[in-house]
């Protein structure tokens, strides 16, 4: 497996706030540390008391006798009640269990870091639930204080766009995990990017990200990890989100309230869980009930990262009902 190394020995236990949750990591092999600040590196250290759980070893959890109760891309998945384990085509599984997350298996794989990143997005979604925090896979950048979410499926354009707004004075909270949480008082709601650290197409990053960009290995799409400082930490108040599309003319246009539903159900990874789906339920439709807006396929022209970022600055204005060409 080839990855940068990193500082750190293969064993030790650092705690790390993830999304306002302290973490206690451990990797037990360098192979697997190098994997988890891949995962996790830009998350803030911290001394409070562990409240979960993350350890990644050699060893695979157990995986159920049954038939997978869902499968997602190259997982499959088991739910039992609160418990959640997921098994990567690639001979890795993980476990979420109380306070507890496990994730195991063949070190000997050419793509480790690729099965301990996937495997992350469900485990760390169902960990999250009891702390009211609802996981979206989707990005965030922000501007002004507030914050916009960025919805559609992988290769979308998420990073592209996130990359261009971020080249426009936009800030950037997260490239494929967001955690959503409802703002104490208000009942809004705050976004909070989980510090997996954001990946781009080499010819995407600009001059300033690429000291400390490193090499996917074997990536098919031939995409870079830029740097942990790319993302902003912290919360911000979300005001609307924007599906991005492949279809249709360059435009911008509202969402009717169905397809905002149902794009905001889809993004959340465990929605045939049906325990995860209800603690998160009253999330998901506040979420929904959010202006939404749809980007066609001119959202994602990297080679016109302005023109991507006017449409973004056109629904922030009141005035999204605007083609790109105008």
């Amino acid at each position: 497996m080839t990855v940068p190394r990193s500082d750190r020995t293969a064993g030790d236990a650092r705690n790390v706030h993830l999304a306002g949750v302290a973490l206690a990591v451990v990797a037990e092999s360098s192979d697997l540390e190098r994997c988890l600040d891949w995962l996790i590196g830009g998350a803030p250290p911290t001394t409070a008391v562990p409240e979960l759980h993350l350890t990644l070893s050699a060893t695979a959890p157990a995986l159920p006798a049954r038939p997978a109760d869902d499968r997602i891309s190259s997982m499959r998945l088991w739910f039992d009640d609160h418990d959640l384990r997921c098994d990567h085509d690639l001979g890795m599984s993980c476990q979420v269990s109380g306070s507890e997350i496990r994730v195991g298996g063949d070190l000997r794989l050419p793509l480790l870091w690729r099965a301990v990143r996937q495997l992350a997005v469900p485990a760390l979604t169902a960990a999250l639930v009891p702390f009211g925090l609802t996981v979206v896979h989707g990005a965030a950048i922000a501007k002004d204080g507030t914050a916009v979410m960025l919805l559609g499926p992988s290769g979308s354009g998420k990073s592209t766009l996130m990359a261009a707004a971020l080249d426009e004075g936009w800030e950037a909270l997260a490239d494929d995990l967001v955690a959503v949480r409802v703002a104490p008082g208000d009942g809004g709601l705050l976004v909070s990017g989980l510090p997996r650290r954001a990946s781009l197409p080499s010819e995407l990053i600009s001059d300033r990200w690429l000291e400390g960009s490193i090499a996917m290995p074997g990536d098919e799409r031939g995409r870079w990890m830029l740097p942990d400082r790319v993302l902003s930490v912290g919360w911000r108040p979300l005001r609307e989100f924007v599906v991005l599309s492949g279809e249709g003319p360059s435009e911008v246009s509202p969402l009717e309230a169905e397809d905002r539903r149902r794009w905001v159900l889809s993004s959340f990874l465990l929605s045939e869980s049906p325990v995860h789906l209800r603690g998160c339920f009253s999330t998901l439709i506040t979420l929904g009930g959010l202006p939404g807006f749809r980007l066609g396929r001119g959202a994602d022209a990297g080679a016109e990262p302005a023109d991507a970022v006017a449409l973004l600055d056109r629904i922030r204005s009141g005035r999204p009902e605007s083609r790109m060409d105008q």
